[in-house]
């Protein structure tokens, strides 16, 4: 018995020691797993990094709510990291819950599955994550430029933008202001510079993985403080070296106070930054590319923040001259296009062509003295009916000789007193042809239309003189307003001579009357909305 009792205690004992020398392993404490972001904005696929710091053999685990809108990927454990790979499927916002070991934490989506868009949703998209960046110099002068959220409250511009700034404000296209946190990066080689900003920004853009020389791009921007600016063009060039840098080209109007947005493929992807405006030709413009950019994202440290004041004392006695004109009062993207969706048949531009032919006419209008005069457009809006501008035939100079000819030769001539209303830059003119044989078409009117930004238009009209000119467009904003007058603004080339012609949207309507061009930037154009018309009659 004393026996079994020795060898009991003797295995006991053994079995205390071997606990006591092997002691567990404490498990971790909360806060050892982290990601990259907990919001992500994904247009094609993405990445997420997640880190859980004293990683061993813990699984790592990636749910989504929408498990059948996004592809998931992680790939292999490198230390404390594991980089997970998130392709949409679908339009669709949703959730990840990643869980490594006992702690989770959730991840918030807003994806978008590559694919071409029409210009409309891309203008959408840029919207809610496009800014602009007004900024006050050291002798208070104000100047604009553009900027974009990359991420989570994160903005980014060129460096140039913010080099004379003794005072920022960041503005979203929805008028929120966000105050600046920080400066986590900044690149003056590259033109680059990241804002950390307070607040919940609505939406973010995702880089490019490449250029094509020829392809269709997007901007959008505040070219002399016009906010929202919304343009088109192509890639001219896809790839410059510039002083160690690498630009895209692309041949697209813009103005000083671009700089700093947004330049996008048809996809809504970042191609570049527009950085530089070749002012010796018309429509060439540079971009840092997305290859400098995603490099410079990448760099970006923990502990490498400027502050504010910072950037402030290192811009003490800079200056930049204005370039915030205040043109427009307000604006708005409201539009009615929607409403003639599957009700109507839209056009092709050969057919617009031809129906804008057969309605535009030339007006010259010569003086009595000084062999001075003017020449404009106008067109047809019924069998004897002509429109145009108030400052094509509005005069009191004494007029030796008034002409109205159409592209195919027939001459009019006014029957009657025209109707004229200065405020609104609008006339409307009774014709009769001086030969009987004379055959002309006319566009119908669309009043009240309200064309949707981004949607194409298209001109008629006798630019410098060059007679039967057809041109085409974006909407850059439906309705710019100065004081109580509402434009319609473009980026359908006009120039002097273009005047009272018309503006026409897809479905061959005259939306407009061509009225003004904004010269302080390139084709910026504005058309009198066609419900002026009501004014004169």
């Amino acid at each position: 018995m004393k026996t079994k009792i020795r060898v009991l205690l003797s295995i006991m004992l053994a079995l205390f020691v071997v606990a006591f020398m092997i002691r567990p392993q404490a498990a971790h404490a909360a806060g050892y797993l982290s990601v990259s972001d907990t919001k992500l904005w994904l247009n094609g696929a993405g990445k997420l990094t997640v880190t859980y710091k004293g990683h061993t053999d813990e699984e790592l685990e990636i749910t989504a709510k929408a498990a059948s809108s996004v592809k998931i990927k992680a790939g292999k454990w490198k230390g404390d990291t594991c980089v997970v790979t998130l392709t949409p499927k679908k339009d669709k916002n949703t959730t990840l819950t990643v869980t490594v070991g006992d702690e989770s934490t959730t991840v918030r989506l807003y994806m978008r599955k590559e694919q071409v868009r029409p210009a409309e949703e891309i203008y959408t998209y840029l919207k809610d994550a496009m800014v602009e960046i007004e900024c006050v110099d050291s002798i208070g002068q104000v100047y604009i430029g553009s900027g974009f959220f990359v991420g989570n409250g994160l903005v980014l511009t060129n460096e140039h933008v913010v080099d004379s700034a003794s005072e920022i404000t960041i503005r979203d296209y929805y008028g929120k202001n966000y105050a600046v946190k920080e400066i986590p990066a900044i690149d003056k080689d590259n033109d680059l510079i990241l804002f950390k900003v307070t607040g919940k920004n609505k939406g973010a853009l995702s880089l490019a993985k490449e250029a094509i020389g020829g392809e269709r791009i997007y901007n959008m921007g505040s070219p002399a403080g016009i906010t929202g600016s919304f343009v088109t063009g192509l890639v001219a060039n896809e790839g410059y070296d510039i002083d160690g840098t690498r630009y895209i080209q692309f041949s697209m109007p813009t103005g000083i106070g671009s700089g700093g947005g947004p330049i996008v493929n048809a996809k809504g992807q970042v191609l570049g930054v527009m950085t530089l405006v070749v002012s010796s030709a018309q429509n060439i413009t540079m971009a840092v590319d997305f290859t400098e950019i995603g490099k410079f994202l990448d760099s970006v440290a923990d502990d490498g923040s400027l502050k504010l004041d910072e950037l402030y004392k290192m811009n003490e006695g800079k200056t930049k001259g204005s370039n915030d004109y205040k043109i427009f009062d307000g604006f708005t993207d409201e539009n009615t296009s929607k409403a003639y969706a599957g009700s109507k048949d839209e056009l092709t531009g050969e057919e617009i062509f031809k129906l804008a032919h057969e309605a535009t006419v030339d007006i010259r209008i010569l003086f009595e003295r000084d062999g001075g005069g003017v020449t404009g457009s106008g067109f047809f809006i019924s069998e004897d009916t002509v429109v145009t501008n108030y400052h094509v035939v509005g005069t009191d100079m004494p007029v030796k000789s008034f002409v109205i000819e159409d592209y195919n030769g027939n001459t009019y001539k006014a029957d009657g007193p025209m109707k004229l209303n200065e405020y609104y830059d609008v006339a409307i003119i009774k014709v009769v042809p001086d030969k009987s044989t004379a055959k002309h078409g006319f566009l119908e009117v669309a009043t009240g239309y309200i064309p949707a930004v981004g949607e194409r238009l298209y001109g008629m009209g006798s630019p410098a003189g060059y007679k039967c000119t057809f041109s085409e467009g974006l909407v850059i904003m439906s309705e710019r307003m100065t004081g109580d007058l509402e434009f319609i603004h473009s980026s359908v080339p006009i120039t002097q001579g273009s005047s009272g012609g018309p503006l026409i949207n897809k479905y061959g309507e005259a939306i407009g009357i061509n009225s003004r061009v904004i010269n302080i930037v390139t084709n910026s154009n504005l058309a009198m909305p066609i419900k002026y018309l009501a004014k004169a009659r």
